[in-house]
């Protein structure tokens, strides 16, 4: 839905960044490593691997949506301890992943800025604290 929505709202800035991250792009979701379906060892891995990238050529919409999903397995690649610290396993993967993070999330944000509306309550709204304080005041 988040993706649709900074999509729908800016298409043609969004399709113009992805263009000009196409290379890190082709070559995160080129990567089998971070297709979930590899790691769930299914036997059609490949064919659904292909079908992906068939139907990315498509619309930045749907390759926005499979980038996306690539780097939520990257993301589970690192935190769940299968990247380490500068290791070399995982390099293919991790370097256009940032780059692509770098670039797509301050893109993101002013989209969001812009426009401010529908974007819903906050998951984790400020809260009213009604007991005692710690007394840490957050200040110097």
């Amino acid at each position: 839905m988040y993706l649709w929505t900074i999509y729908r709202l800016e298409s043609n800035r969004i399709t113009a960044v992805m263009q000009n991250l196409s290379a890190h792009v082709e070559e995160l979701l080129d990567n089998q490593y971070v297709f979930e379906p590899f790691w769930k060892h299914l036997s059609h891995w490949k064919q659904l691997f292909r079908n992906a990238k068939e139907k990315r050529d498509k619309k930045t919409e749907f390759t926005l949506k499979q980038l996306f999903d690539r780097l939520y397995v990257l993301r589970n690649q690192l935190l769940h301890g299968s990247a380490t610290w500068n290791g070399s396993v995982n390099r293919p993967q991790v370097t256009p992943g940032a780059k692509i993070m770098a670039t797509l999330v301050p893109h993101f944000i002013d989209v969001m800025i812009r426009h401010p509306d529908g974007w819903g309550a906050p998951r984790y709204p400020v809260v009213e604290e009604t007991g005692p304080r710690s007394g840490w005041t957050g200040s110097g």
